[in-house]
């Protein structure tokens, strides 16, 4: 199945360049012999059994209400792709190249093949990098088109509500169930997975889990948004955040255990304003602390922000790959902070 989808990207990619029409995507399959580099690569690393039918299944479930069917399979794949798969692939290049020097001069497989082909040199960061900038898109065009005469103020916490990382990854997980089909090799990971599909975790360690998985999760939402981008234009990828994104999004907002978590219209942000100038008279103040990333790589790149009392005191830091949601994450991790300490 992986072969055939393979074949028919080639095919694809070959009448756009004929034709002179050519899907981003598609040029990017041709950038470098990459369709190739790729294939490469999953016979050296290859899927899980039923990898591909999982995904058929776990496509049908996301796409449930904008019925959207993707055509280039291949972009999906990449979507759940973690950069710890990538990393065992380069492992497993160098084993080949210890035992079967032949084979890796014959099929000409380069140690940089996972690491520097255009498809998935990042896993699914640049799909996550494109996938993020939609998503806040969307979500703040269809707040202002519901509600074009609500305030600034409100109109900002509810995307900031919409936008929240901890929602998407209970949203990806939970109801999307992608899970059987991320693409990740830590072996810790796979083996906490499987106990956690079986209730066979305590707490403290499923909370630990659940926390990374949700976070990755996310980060593949993001993805998916490009994706369907990518496959069927920018007009569709907002569609499918309109009926597939937000309301998920919604229904676990209005759900009891995110309500008992963290109250009805929670948004750590304007709550942590609150309790500042309950408490101290005073508004947070939230500082660029580092900007991060990977060989100057935009895509990968990662915020520090820190928020700070007026005398300089440091209350949170969080980091994130955008402004906002380090901002969000700091501000909800100064809250846990003066919860504990009870000041």
């Amino acid at each position: 199945m992986l072969q055939q989808e393979i074949a028919r990207q080639r095919k694809r990619c070959m009448e756009g360049k004929r034709n002179g029409v050519e899907n981003t995507f598609d040029s990017w399959c041709l950038k470098d012999n990459a369709l190739d580099n790729l294939e490469t690569a999953l016979r050296i690393c290859p899927l899980p059994k039923d990898y591909m039918q999982n995904l058929m299944s776990v496509e049908k479930r996301i796409f449930k209400n904008s019925d959207i069917t993707i055509d280039r399979k291949l972009l999906l794949l990449i979507a759940f792709m973690h950069v710890s798969w990538l990393k065992r692939g380069t492992g497993r290049v160098r084993k080949l190249r210890d035992i079967d020097s032949v084979r890796v001069d014959r099929e000409r497989i380069s140690d940089a093949l996972f690491m520097d082909s255009p498809l998935i040199h990042q896993g699914n960061g640049g799909l996550e990098f494109l996938g993020d900038a939609i998503l806040k898109m969307s979500i703040s065009y269809g707040i202002m088109k519901e509600s074009p005469e609500g305030k600034l103020k409100d109109t900002s916490i509810r995307r900031s509500m919409l936008e929240n990382n901890e929602l998407l990854g209970i949203m990806a997980t939970d109801i999307w169930k992608i899970s059987p089909v991320l693409l990740f090799a830590h072996s810790e990971m796979l083996m906490i997975r499987e106990r956690r599909d079986r209730q066979e975790l305590e707490a403290p360690v499923a909370a630990r889990w659940n926390k990374a998985l949700y976070q990755f999760s996310a980060n593949c939402a993001e993805a998916l948004v490009a994706v369907v981008a990518l496959d069927k234009g920018v007009d569709a990828a907002m569609e499918f955040v309109h009926k597939d994104v937000v309301p998920n999004l919604e229904y676990i907002l209005d759900s009891p255990s995110w309500k008992e978590k963290h109250g009805k219209d929670w948004d750590p942000i304007s709550e942590l304003q609150k309790v500042m100038q309950k408490r101290f008279q005073e508004e947070p103040e939230y500082k660029v602390l580092k900007e991060i990333s990977q060989n100057n790589n935009t895509a990968d790149m990662q915020f520090v922000v820190g928020v700070f009392m007026s005398g300089g005191n440091l209350l949170g830091v969080g980091q994130a790959r955008s402004k906002a949601a380090a901002r969000r994450q700091a501000a909800s991790t100064a809250l846990s902070k003066m919860t504990t300490n009870g000041s």
